[in-house]
């Protein structure tokens, strides 16, 4: 925990949390820089999505270019 920060009376940190910034008492914090657990958990199970997501980018790019050179045809 960074100098000057206030972790409020049952506040939750998560091990390894880059505390910057006051927590909330009964607030649960995790990640680096610290965030409410909620928002960290939907974040990890939108970094294990962008391999796929990435590629039907991909994929979607590919046919806009296809169906732009078909037009200009």
């Amino acid at each position: 925990v960074k100098d000057h920060i206030n972790v409020g009376s049952g506040a939750k940190v998560g091990t390894k949390t880059g505390v910057i910034r006051d927590i909330a008492p009964g607030a649960t914090h995790v990640g680096f820089p610290a965030i409410p657990r909620g928002d960290w958990l939907r974040s990890q199970n939108i970094f294990a999505k962008l391999p796929e997501l990435k590629k039907r980018l991909h994929e979607l790019e590919e046919k806009v270019k296809s169906i732009e050179g078909s037009i200009d045809d």
